[in-house]
């Protein structure tokens, strides 16, 4: 039997749970009767539990029910916060999950349910949001509800049925690359940009012209760009570490460095500078961008309504790589994307005229034998021409055991910073 007693204005109920251990439960009413009540419901579950005729984690599933669904949130946070999420990931997760409550009213983890979250998809679609957004406000709920069954906080979720709307057809924003001539004023504009502010790039601390030229070089994001420090530059071997706390995909990688970009890391690198210091003290903001392409008179949208922002110059990377024949897996390892799909749909922005020039490589059909054999032979020399990749990669792809002589040794450096179409030495060795 438990016990019932007076403390302060409100009654408080003891009693010994299934495990033999003295609970206390504290009702928050001055009512007796009623607080007699209260006790003797959880004084009778811990009966049936400690009979074997209920789980014990049923009561806990009922208790955790019984909890503000806003606790759970903040636990939910916290934990990805432990788990070494990014910040502002983690602030996009507590927006949708705080908009998901406050439009369907739910207060309790037993209101996660599929209907539920149906609904607040529909209203969303009502308001305007795009398929891209209401994904990620589903795929922000499912987590968090995935994320309490695995703690024990529920006993299971059905939110996995609730259907993902199609993106490819409602897509509001569409990146493209920048063509060359683009690329080329931005970064004109940029160094003219630094020189007036400061006369040199060293010290600066919004160099424009090495960030836009990291970026289309390397493939780098924005928040990467800021979280690489001077001791993850080899300027000597032309190299980067992208660190696991650095890259979206928590590995660590290693990225070759283009001799351009080895050139203007040199160019603003201080003097005595300590290894953990950021390249990139800043980097320049989407206004500051905006206001460059402004001066190089490079038109922030399309006739089709593709846009151009900083991640653009990630996607010219792919782009470039693929005009230049590059091999999809080479692709996707510099882009460090884990999956090909992502590489060849939304970093392969193709023109009509790359899709052209693929057409007249194709020898002629119904011509004469003899047009037929210089169609074919000049298919495989433009293929070839095609096919010059950096010389740090033909040099990984060597099968084991392969070497090349010593004079292709020699010139390895040479070739990485100024690439030529020659490919074998003079004793017919393959560089």
């Amino acid at each position: 039997m438990g016990t019932l007693f007076k403390r302060g204005r409100n009654w408080v109920f003891e009693f010994f749970d299934a495990s033999g251990r003295r609970q206390t439960v504290y009702t928050r009413t001055s009512d007796r009767r009623a607080a007699d009540m209260i006790g003797r419901e959880q004084e009778t579950k811990a009966a049936l539990v400690r009979a074997g005729l209920a789980r014990p984690e049923e009561e806990r599933f009922a208790e955790e029910n019984r909890r503000e669904l806003e606790a759970h949130f903040d636990a939910y946070l916290e934990f990805c916060r432990q788990d070494g999420q990014a910040d502002q990931h983690i602030e996009t997760k507590r927006v949708h999950l705080h908009r998901f409550a406050s439009k369907t009213g739910a207060r309790r983890l037993s209101d996660l349910e599929p209907e539920r979250v149906t609904r607040f998809l529909e209203m969303l679609k009502l308001e305007d949001y795009s398929a891209r957004s209401r994904n990620a406000q589903r795929n922000a709920v499912l987590a968090f509800a995935t994320w309490c069954v695995r703690v024990g906080r529920m006993p299971s979720h059905r939110l996995e049925i609730v259907p993902k709307a199609e993106e490819r057809s409602d897509r509001r924003r569409v990146r493209r690359a920048f063509t060359a001539d683009e690329l080329e004023a931005l970064l004109r504009v940029a160094r003219e940009r630094d020189a007036a502010l400061n006369g040199r790039w060293r010290g600066h601390r919004d160099a424009r012209y090495p960030a836009y030229l990291c970026a289309a070089l390397t493939g780098l994001r924005r928040g990467e760009l800021g979280k690489i420090t001077w001791g993850d530059i080899d300027l000597e071997a032309a190299s980067v570490r992208v660190r696991v706390e650095v890259g979206k995909a928590k590995r660590e990688d290693v990225l070759p460095l283009h001799s351009q970009v080895v050139e203007a890391l040199q160019a603003m690198r201080p003097e005595n500078v300590l290894p953990s210091a950021r390249v990139f003290r800043s980097l320049p903001t989407a206004r500051t961008m905006f206001e460059d392409m402004k001066r190089a008179k490079i038109a922030l949208k399309d006739d089709a309504g593709r846009i151009l922002d900083f991640h653009s110059l990630r996607v010219t990377l792919g782009t470039a790589l693929a005009r230049l024949g590059t091999a999809p897996q080479v692709a996707m390892k510099l882009l460090r994307h884990a999956k090909m799909e992502t590489t060849l749909s939304s970093y392969t922005k193709l023109r009509l005229d790359d899709l052209s020039k693929a057409i007249d490589r194709l020898p002629s059909v119904g011509a004469s034998p003899a047009s037929r054999s210089e169609d074919l032979k000049a298919t495989r020399t433009n293929s070839a021409d095609a096919q010059q990749y950096p010389q740090q990669i033909r040099h990984d792809g060597l099968r084991n055991g392969a070497s090349t002589c010593e004079s292709a040794s020699n010139t390895r450096s040479q070739i990485r910073h100024n690439p030529s179409p020659m490919r074998t030495c003079a004793r017919g060795c393959e560089l």
